[in-house]
C-alpha cells in the first residue's frame, strides 16, 4: 500500500464510497488538501484536512473507506492514512487535529496516533450552506 495526496481524478470513486456509507457526498469545491491510499492502482480509503489559518489547528474529515476492501484492507489503510496526514500536519507546524468520529473501533484507531476522546456530542454539528 502507499498513500498519495488526492487528485481531481479520485473524487468520483471517493463519493462512491461516501453514498455506500449512507452519507452525501461533499461537494468537490469545499474539499481541502487530501490523500488517498491504494494498493495495486485500488484505492482503498481516503480523508480531507482542513488547515485554519489563523491558529495551529487543522480539521481531519470525510475519512472514508473503500466499501470494496477485503479483510483488514479498511483498518490498514486507515492506519497509513492516519500516519500520513499527522506527520504531514506536524511537518507544516500544526498542534492540534480535530475530527469527529462516531465509530468507536475507529476512535482506537485514532487513539493509536495520538488521538485523544474529548467532548461527546449529543447532536451532528450543524452546517450552514447557502
Amino acid at each position: 500500500m502507499n498513500c498519495r495526496r488526492a487528485m481531481k481524478t479520485d473524487y468520483e470513486e471517493i463519493c462512491r464510497w461516501w453514498v455506500a456509507h449512507g452519507w452525501n457526498p461533499v461537494p468537490e469545491h469545499l474539499l481541502p488538501c487530501g490523500w488517498v491510499v491504494e494498493k495495486n492502482g485500488i484505492l482503498k480509503c481516503a480523508g480531507f484536512l482542513y488547515v485554519d489559518r489563523t491558529s495551529p489547528c487543522g480539521m481531519l474529515e470525510w475519512v472514508v473507506a473503500n466499501p470494496d476492501n477485503q479483510g483488514t484492507e479498511s483498518y490498514r489503510g486507515l492506519d497509513m492514512l492516519l500516519e500520513t496526514v499527522t506527520t504531514f500536519a506536524k511537518n507544516i507546524l500544526i498542534e492540534v487535529i480535530y475530527s469527529k468520529l462516531t465509530s468507536e473501533s475507529l476512535e482506537k484507531l485514532y487513539h493509536k496516533h495520538g488521538f485523544k476522546t474529548g467532548d461527546i456530542a449529543v447532536k451532528d454539528v450543524t452546517w450552514r450552506i447557502p
